[in-house]
């Protein structure tokens, strides 16, 4: 198999990344403009003042955004070095980063805890898979 088929997938996650960023610095913006927080509060996070809902849900998201998904990368390129990209590991980096999209949908519309937690081990489950057939 082409080793570009792999990229599809990353390079998906990190455009979708760089949205969930947009829609972070639309949602800081807007908090700001309605004074719901002020400018100081970016600059060490700790003033005693409190994003609204919104603004914090995106804000934790794209936390998330950038743990997970660097193993991921990391995976991803071990397998292009090592050979390793089969049928298998592009439809399990696909299943990682569909689950980690539908995750992040949850997290920043419902946000429904148990949804966001099964959907969180299903996208755990094919990054270890991944992992282990790069191991094998």
């Amino acid at each position: 198999m082409n080793n570009v088929e792999l990229y599809y997938p990353v390079l998906t996650l990190i455009i979708f990344t760089a949205a969930i960023m947009c829609w972070l610095l639309i949602t800081r913006i807007s908090a700001m403009k309605k004074r719901e927080v002020s400018p100081k509060f970016f600059k060490t996070h700790d003033n005693g003042e409190c994003l609204p809902e919104m603004a914090m849900q995106v804000t934790k998201n794209f936390t998330n955004l950038q743990e997970a998904p660097i193993i991921f990368y990391a995976l991803c390129v071990f397998s292009i070095v090592l050979n390793k990209v089969d049928t298998m590991q592009v439809y399990l980096a696909w299943g990682f980063v569909i689950s980690r999209m539908l995750h992040s949908i949850v997290h920043i519309t419902v946000n429904h805890v148990n949804s966001r937690f099964m959907i969180f081990g299903i996208s755990w489950v094919f990054l270890i898979v991944l992992a282990v057939r790069i191991a094998l």
